[in-house]
């Protein structure tokens, strides 16, 4: 469910709505995951995690959750206004929370509120 978010955003216009409810869908799947649970594989978690952080891109040009230091990126499509890109946040922290990374989805939060 997570690649379906990363399908969203690369249509031709990204879909955000649609990547929004295949986040939900996969949390709710998913359950409450906590940090380090070893029900789930680390290799999905390294998948929500680059999907979340493709989804960040999108929202924000210069915002990556795996790097503190990259450079800004640049973006082949700019969400149009406000509700999209927060769309866009909004289905990250939901892939984060699925996979257990509950820290990682309250500083996307936090820092989305800092830097509107």
């Amino acid at each position: 469910t997570a690649l379906l978010c990363l399908v969203c955003f690369q249509v031709n216009p990204p879909n955000a709505t649609l990547a929004n409810r295949a986040a939900k869908s996969c949390a709710n799947a998913m359950g409450i995951v906590r940090p380090k649970d070893t029900s789930i594989s680390k290799a999905a978690v390294a998948v929500c995690e680059l999907v979340a952080d493709r989804l960040m891109k999108e929202a924000s040009t210069s915002y990556s959750l795996l790097t503190s230091s990259s450079p800004p990126l640049q973006s082949g499509h700019r969400p149009s206004h406000g509700s999209t890109s927060m769309e866009f946040v909004e289905a990250a922290v939901w892939l984060l929370r699925s996979c257990g990374c509950h820290e990682k989805a309250i500083y996307v939060l936090q820092d989305r509120m800092n830097n509107p």
